[in-house]
């Protein structure tokens, strides 16, 4: 499952299918932010090796490529916040980016942790939410909307005061 988000076909199917079903709409793809800091350092909280930290960021950046060139191949705006989370990673001293291991139970008591490990935290969010809405400032790639003969359209534009002739 991994290994077929980084290859891209999951992301290509999935866009793919979401502009199948809604072939008018502007499509935003969210990077993974990296969890660890970019050096490794022993994470006692996470038991994570330097080592692993480094790597588990490199998946990171391996399926966000792979999730970006997926997003050109289907003209979806690809937002890359995966630095998004700098300085504020796991592990690090002072607000996270990210929930570190939430002790469970989650799922109804089904697995030993809770769900919102390694989620964002209410800071993660709305610096995601930032981005995002950055995002929403540029012109989305490909056709953004379709006008067909017989389709009307409706424009709210602010008039200075004096008549104005329009066609």
């Amino acid at each position: 499952r991994l290994q077929d988000m980084i290859d891209g076909h999951s992301w290509e199917s999935i866009f793919s299918d979401i502009r199948l079903r809604a072939p008018n709409a502007r499509i935003l793809a969210l990077a993974y932010p990296h969890f660890y800091p970019s050096e490794g350092d022993f994470c006692l909280a996470a038991l994570m090796r330097p080592s692993d930290e480094i790597w588990i960021n490199y998946l990171i950046r391996k399926v966000d490529d792979a999730m970006a060139a997926a997003a050109a191949a289907e003209d979806v705006q690809f937002v890359d916040d995966y630095n998004a989370s700098d300085g504020l990673e796991l592990c690090t001293s002072g607000d996270q980016f990210f929930n570190g291991v939430v002790p469970g139970p989650g799922h109804g008591g089904r697995l030993p942790v809770n769900p919102e490990s390694y989620h964002p935290t209410a800071l993660g969010h709305s610096l995601i939410a930032a981005q995002v809405e950055s995002a929403l400032g540029y012109q989305a790639p490909g056709v953004t909307f379709t006008m067909r003969q017989g389709d009307t359209d409706q424009v709210v534009q602010n008039v200075p005061e004096g008549a104005i002739e329009a066609s």
